[in-house]
C-alpha cells in the first residue's frame, strides 16, 4: 500500500506542474493577443484618418488597460521617403506603435484623387 502511494505521488506531482506551466502559458497567450488587439486598432484607426490630420511626433500615444495593468501605447509618426528615410513633406508617412517592447509599423501615403 505505502508503494502504490510513493508511486502515485511520483505520478501525480509532474502533471500538477505540467497543469500550472499550461494556465501561465495561457495567460502569457491573452495578454499578447490583448497588446495585438490594442496595437491593431490604433493603426486602424489612424490609416482612418485624413492624411494631414495624422500628427507628426508621438501625439497619439496613451494608455490602455490590458488584464487590469495600466499599459503604454506609444505611437510615433514620421515622414519618410520611398526608402524608409526620414524626411519632411515627401507625401509618406511611417506609423510605429509600440506596446511592451512589441512594434508595428505601417505607412499612409498622401493621394490628393482619392473619390471616397
Amino acid at each position: 500500500m505505502l508503494v502504490a502511494v510513493l508511486l502515485l505521488s511520483i505520478i501525480v506531482t509532474p502533471l500538477f506542474v505540467s497543469m500550472k506551466s499550461a494556465s501561465k502559458s495561457n495567460a502569457d497567450a491573452y495578454k499578447v493577443t490583448q497588446e495585438s488587439y490594442f496595437t491593431i486598432g490604433m493603426i486602424e484607426e489612424i490609416l482612418a484618418m485624413d492624411f494631414s490630420d495624422i500628427p507628426e511626433g508621438t501625439a497619439l500615444s496613451g494608455t490602455v488597460t490590458i488584464n487590469g495593468q495600466s499599459i503604454n501605447r506609444d505611437v510615433n509618426v514620421v515622414s519618410v521617403d520611398e526608402s524608409g528615410v526620414p524626411a519632411p513633406n515627401t507625401g509618406l508617412k511611417r506609423i510605429t506603435i509600440t506596446i511592451n517592447d512589441k512594434s508595428v509599423s505601417t505607412l499612409k501615403a498622401y493621394y490628393p484623387y482619392a473619390l471616397f
